[in-house]
């Protein structure tokens, strides 16, 4: 037991390769990314977009359809 546990140190103190955060973020990225995008995704989520885009566009025209400054706040001078 003690053998195993003094190799492992010593193989510990002698490895030289040490991963800066940057490799540790870069390797993550590659290991994750995704090769094979089709059009045909790429157009189904521009579509997705789009129609969530559109909804939330309707859907301020509404809320915000009786949201005025009064005139004579507009025609008042601060200064």
């Amino acid at each position: 037991m003690n053998a195993s546990l003094a190799s492992l140190a010593a193989t510990a103190t002698t490895d030289t390769t040490t991963n800066t955060f940057s490799d540790i973020i870069k390797n993550s990225v590659i290991d994750n990314f995704v090769s094979d995008i089709s059009i045909s995704k790429i157009l189904i989520t521009l579509g997705v977009a789009f129609l969530i885009g559109y909804f939330i566009y309707l859907l301020y025209k509404r809320v915000f359809s009786g949201v005025f400054i009064p005139k004579a706040l507009t025609s008042r001078s601060w200064a």
